[in-house]
């Protein structure tokens, strides 16, 4: 697994993180996403829903747009991107300020659903954490989970190195990569990776679906002398996702959205 910035300490990681945090647009995830997030969580009325790692507040304008009347919590670690979150989203949910490392701010089993997008990944700790967000939930609550795949990459991902070093990374290893990214720290889950993370934590695969399949595609496609093939790609790239959402083909797609149950 190749990772990143775990030579780092909290406070180092905490300024990084504050220094990026100035720069959303450069950071945005890909424009369906946290619609299609939302949609997964699938938010009811009166579910109280804590969005760890929660950025800018993206995905809580999402869920807020499904159902005003859920109660909606965001915890981020960077004061800008809190600040930013509060300015734009106030009166619509709270933010606070915090460490996900730490002990949580969450009174112990008050939450219906705890919601990491694109979190675990940029952990030193991702089972300490998960150990919070479990103690968190409700008996019968869910952790839902977007991921980073870099198995959706195959078969390039196994020349990751070599590509990066010979300016082939941009098309054929991921932007998220710890090769490539500008997070301060980053680790490189592979399928598998996930698979045993959620295991060793006791925590039930209850729901998954894929996005993103070919993940190339969009890279590629974005290069300025094929931009006039961006949109027909696309389509044809989405289609691959809905093709690839069975059990041995889903893996090879790299956008992964996942519900997870305690097993206790």
């Amino acid at each position: 697994m190749q990772t990143k910035g775990f030579d780092l300490d909290e406070k180092e990681i905490a300024r990084q993180y504050a220094e990026i945090a100035l720069a959303p647009d450069e950071q945005k995830m890909p424009g369906y996403f946290y619609a299609y997030a939302a949609r997964f969580v699938n938010p009811q009325p009166g579910q109280i829903i804590i969005d760890a790692g929660c950025g800018w507040g993206d995905l809580l304008e999402e869920l807020f747009k499904i159902c005003p009347e859920a109660k909606l919590t965001g915890m981020e670690l960077s004061p800008n991107r809190s600040r930013i979150a509060r300015q734009t989203h106030a009166d619509r949910f709270q933010i606070r300020d915090h460490d996900l490392s730490q002990p949580w701010p969450i009174e112990p089993g008050s939450a219906d659903v705890v919601v990491f997008t694109e979190v675990l990944e940029h952990l030193k700790q991702p089972d300490a954490v998960l150990r919070e967000a479990k103690k968190a939930l409700k008996p019968g609550g869910k952790l839902i989970c977007t991921l980073p795949n870099a198995t959706g990459y195959w078969p390039f991902i196994l020349f990751e190195k070599w590509l990066v070093k010979n300016h082939y990374g941009k098309i054929l290893v991921p932007y998220e990569n710890p090769l490539r990214s500008a997070q301060p720290i980053d680790s490189e889950y592979h399928y598998s990776d996930w698979q045993n993370l959620f295991e060793r934590n006791q925590l039930k695969i209850s729901r998954i679906k894929g996005q993103e399949a070919l993940p190339f595609f969009h890279d590629l496609f974005s290069r300025s002398f094929l931009k006039n093939f961006y949109k027909p790609a696309m389509g044809l790239q989405t289609r691959f996702s809905e093709w690839f959402n069975l059990p041995l083909l889903r893996r090879l797609c790299y956008r992964l959205f996942v519900e997870l149950t305690p097993l206790k």
